[in-house]
């Protein structure tokens, strides 16, 4: 590697950084726009404008307006992955109790991006349809958010916190549905709305030995 290009690389400048930077604010300003108008509503102007950016200078980053929503969809999913994989939740060996609390938290934290939140309720909304863009994406995103809960609730009646007849499949579904119904009561009253300890009175529900 040459020097002149080790410096631009160490001190986050150059093309590539750039050009990063400004996906990332099109991304966020694709976010708001298709908050405010749906998916259908939005058009590739209105991401450009928000953006600060040309017609054109758009479309070089992103040629349609599908492959804007999985950028969208994706930097959510990313901001919650990044969270877990923080607090060690997505490892194998995860001692799931803790794996819990984290996800408890991390509703704390994406609640906190009020944009995401709005996002995902606005999208899931528009892409029960199969012909939704955003469909098969968000049918891969439940069932994967399934799989998971279902190794952690497996895991708790290995471990003897859950009865051992416990349907750990419809255990997920619940947690699941309980989880984005919600998101959506908390968009209409943030302040009524206690996210964290209604997931957790659910889940003490059904394992009151142990303290979440």
């Amino acid at each position: 590697m040459a020097v002149g290009t080790e410096r631009q690389t160490e001190s986050g400048r150059g093309p590539y950084a750039k050009s990063a930077q400004v996906k990332q604010r099109i991304v966020k300003a694709c976010i708001e726009v298709f908050t405010a108008a749906g998916y259908h509503g939005a058009t590739m102007a209105d991401v450009a404008r928000s953006a600060g950016i040309s017609h054109t200078g758009l479309l070089h980053h992103f040629p349609t307006k599908l492959s804007l929503l999985v950028a969208a969809l994706e930097y959510g999913d990313r901001e919650s992955a990044q969270y877990l994989s923080e607090h060690h939740a997505l490892e194998a060996s995860a001692d799931p109790l803790r794996v819990l609390r984290d996800l408890t938290d991390a509703l704390v934290k994406r609640d906190e991006t009020i944009s995401l939140v709005e996002l995902d309720a606005v999208i899931a909304g528009e892409a029960t349809s199969p012909e939704h863009p955003a469909h098969g994406y968000l049918a891969t995103r439940f069932a994967d958010s399934r799989g998971f809960y279902v190794r952690v609730y497996d895991g708790l009646r290995r471990s003897g916190h859950l009865r051992p007849d416990a349907d750990t499949a419809l255990l997920a579904t619940s947690t699941i549905a309980l989880i984005q119904g919600l998101r959506i009561q908390w968009l209409y009253d943030r302040e009524g709305v206690d996210t964290v300890a209604a997931v957790t009175a659910f889940l003490k529900s059904h394992i009151p030995d142990v303290d979440l």
